[in-house]
């Protein structure tokens, strides 16, 4: 938890946490400005969050569709809200 927010924290002007979810260390996530979950995992967290940059300015135009994005994965998962 506390890499991610060392990590985070060198991405603040790209997102801001919101509320941090450690129910279980394997499902690790994290909420960003427009309520948008982000689950990340325990491992190569620096790496993660550059993708979820990427990801982010992908979809800036429409935050608001955006349920969750899952970087737990190889590929990560972007659900959105129907």
């Amino acid at each position: 938890v506390f890499n991610l927010l060392n990590n985070a924290n060198i991405y603040h002007k790209f997102f801001q946490i919101t509320k941090i979810n450690i129910s279980t260390l394997d499902n690790f996530s994290f909420f960003i400005d427009k309520n948008i979950e982000v689950k990340l995992g325990l491992s190569n967290q620096r790496e993660k969050l550059k993708i979820l940059i990427l990801l982010l300015n992908e979809i800036k135009e429409k935050p608001q569709d955006i349920k969750y994005i899952d970087l737990r994965f190889k590929e990560p998962i972007v659900a959105k809200v129907k």
